[in-house]
Formats: C-alpha cells, structure tokens, sequence
C-alpha cells in the first residue's frame, strides 16, 4: 500500500490510543495488515515516478496532521505515523544503498503478505480519502480543542444565580438569592493572565465575575483514561498550553457517560472519580459551574496557588 495511507493510518492510531509508544507499535503492526488488503502495486517502469510522488504526498499530510494534532496528542500521532511508515524504509534504502537495513526473516514476511496488483489505483485513493476522513475527524472532536475554541461565557452580573439542593425558581435546582461575590486578586508574582472568561486584564488579575456558586454536599465526577489508552486522572494543569482549570462534571457519572460528555465517544479506557464541591473548597480549590455549549454539565475546578506562585496540583 501506498505510504501515504500507511501514514494517514497511524496519525488515527496515535490520535485514538495517545501513548506514543503504544501508538508506535501499534502503527508499525497496521502496516503489515494493510499491506495484505489487496492493494495498488507493480508499477513497472512507473515505479520510481509513483515512489517520489507517494513519498512526497506522505511528508505533506505528516506535516499537516502534526500541525493539526492538539499539544498533547501530538507526540503520539508523530509516533503513529513513524511506526506505521518504518516498514517501507527498505525501499529507499535498497535503491540508495542496495540493501534493506531489517533483518532477512523481517523483509521475507513483509512480501509474503503483500497483496498488490495493478489497476488498483481507485482503491488506493479511496482509502486515502476514507482514512484522511476519519484521523481530520478524530483530531477536531478533541475536547481541549473545542474548550479553546468555545471557552466557556461566564454568566451575566445583572442575574447572578445560585444552584441550591432544591429549587427556589421555575427552574430546579435555582433559586434568586445573589451569591457572595468571589473574584480575589491574583497579584502575585509571575501570574500570567490567560483565563478564557471576558475581564481578564493586566489591570484587573481576577476569577470569573458573579459565579454560579455549587453546594457543598454536590458530587463531582473526573473523567481519566487508564493505560495504555490514557495517563489515568490529571494531576496539575497543562500550563504549555494556557490551561488554568481542571474539567469537571456535575455530578455522579458512570465512566461510560463520562467519556461520551468529554470526548464525544465511548473510550475503551475510561475511568472515572468522584468528589464533592465542600471538599474541594476545603482544600482550597475554587469551584465554579461553566456549561459550554456542547457540554452543560462542566464544571470549572481553579487549584490554589502555591508559595511561589505557581497553580498546586491535586490527587
């Protein structure tokens, strides 16, 4: 099969399974599996024209779908698609050095499962177009990248809420009585001011104006991904890329439902955590409701700051 499918192949691996080195193996071994789907090959003369235009066309799509891939999927689809090419090296190094750099029991199996032919170029476009599909779609779902692209809008200081154990209003769970105000400043030293919410300036350091205030005795629900489909639950914010919260859920959540609110899919790792609002506050954590548009359960979880500034992590 073409490289550039074998590339596009991984990317999905890598943005699917997000551990590089599960995606690097398991990009390696899809290689072997699609090279023994009947394919494209036995060009002929036309061998070398093919070969430059593959080779071209699959630097480019490794090159958009690095670009593409969030922060920290990255290095797991980089690795999805370095495993899944790796096999096709001894192409290049046959024609440049005139051996292949894997040992012989290695390039025996790789022709024995081959299953080219020619004529078969249509098939190779469609899984190009299928796979190039799939890994676009995969990588624009990414929950991080939809929170920065929808940050969540704080709600409007003329109608503050409160969420109550019963409800006060025509709607459950709310009732009119106007919640402290809690914006401290943030005036210490090295804060960089990257909150997504309107009046974050350098002249005012500040949380979100008028919060929806939650209950002490709420359950929160935390989403994780155990190995090796995910890193288990987050434990400080990803700074690299202008974090400043953690994502919860209101309430007590199955794993299941979890993985369907943060990821839009069910995850075959996923894991889940549960705490109250009190507990967190306790532990002097700030917590805030913040449904985004395609998520009206989130809640935004602000860690302390320790000594030197920085946000503390949690367990």
């Amino acid at each position: 099969m073409l490289v550039t499918n074998h590339v596009l192949s991984g990317a999905l691996i890598g943005a699917v399974v997000r551990r590089p080195a599960a995606a690097f193996a398991a990009g390696v071994a899809s290689h072997f599996v699609l090279d023994a789907v009947p394919h494209w090959g036995n060009f002929g003369p036309r061998y070398l024209h093919v070969a430059v235009s593959d080779g071209l066309a699959g630097l480019a799509a490794i090159g958009a779908l690095a670009a593409m891939a969030p922060p920290q999927r990255r290095l797991a689809v980089l690795a999805g698609m370095a495993g899944a090419a790796l096999p096709d090296i001894d192409k290049p190094a046959r024609l440049w050095f005139g051996r292949s750099p894997f040992p012989r029991a290695v390039d025996e199996f790789h022709a024995s499962v081959q299953r080219e032919a020619a004529g078969r170029a249509g098939r190779e476009l469609a899984a190009a177009a299928v796979l190039a599909a799939a890994v676009t779609a995969v990588l624009r779902t990414d929950p991080a990248r939809r929170r920065r692209a929808n940050p969540p809008a704080p709600p409007r200081a003329s109608q503050p809420r409160r969420l109550s154990a019963g409800g006060g209003t025509g709607r459950p769970g709310l009732s009119q009585q106007r919640p402290t105000r809690l914006t401290p400043r943030l005036n210490r030293p090295g804060f960089r001011c990257v909150s997504p919410y309107r009046g974050c300036n350098v002249a005012a350091r500040s949380l979100p104006p008028d919060p929806i205030e939650l209950p002490d005795e709420l359950r929160l629900t935390q989403y994780g991904e155990q190995p090796p489909f995910g890193d288990g639950f987050r434990d400080r914010l990803r700074e690299n890329i202008g974090e400043t919260e953690l994502s919860m859920i209101l309430g007590d959540v199955d794993a299941s439902a979890a993985a369907v609110l943060v990821t839009r899919y069910f995850a075959a790792g996923a894991i889940r955590r549960v705490t109250t609002a009190g507990r967190l506050r306790a532990a002097g954590f700030r917590v805030v409701h913040s449904p985004t548009k395609t998520n009206r359960l989130h809640v935004s979880v602000f860690p302390p700051f320790t000594e030197a500034g920085e946000p503390a992590g949690w367990d």
